[in-house]
């Protein structure tokens, strides 16, 4: 079952571009033999800036984004919440956005994918297996 994700304070957006942010960095694959496409992959890391506004938990019981996460939930997260300032970003090059690919929030073929910015190969597939630090 997916974790509920809440704001914490404030508008996402800041003035001064996105000073803070949730950011992937690494990404596992289904298995070691599958294509490294944004279909294939299983989970992904994902990291928050120490200002960023979203979390899981409420009140005084909230933990901030940063771990293993499966794929479907992240679909889940942004097909949900895009509307109400969710942005994640590939944390290499121009770090582009991460979208959600499908129909509906319960999509059991649901992906994720990285905007695309003039480059063949998704950025989510360059990301390296271990994640590294903001």
């Amino acid at each position: 079952m997916s974790a509920i994700l809440y704001i914490k304070t404030g508008n996402h957006l800041s003035s001064g571009g996105n000073s803070f942010m949730i950011y992937a960095t690494a990404v596992k694959f289904e298995d070691e033999n599958s294509d490294r496409t944004p279909k294939a992959i299983d989970s992904i890391y994902l990291d928050s800036t120490s200002d960023e506004t979203w979390h899981f938990g409420e009140g005084e019981n909230t933990t901030p984004i940063k771990g293993w996460y499966d794929k479907h939930d992240v679909y889940r997260w942004l097909f949900l919440n895009f509307d109400k300032g969710l942005v994640m970003k590939v944390v290499t090059g121009e770090k582009p956005d991460i979208k959600p690919v499908g129909k509906d929030k319960d999509d059991p073929d649901g992906y994720v994918r990285s905007e695309k910015n003039g480059i063949v190969v998704d950025n989510l597939e360059m990301l390296p297996d271990s994640p590294s630090p903001l």
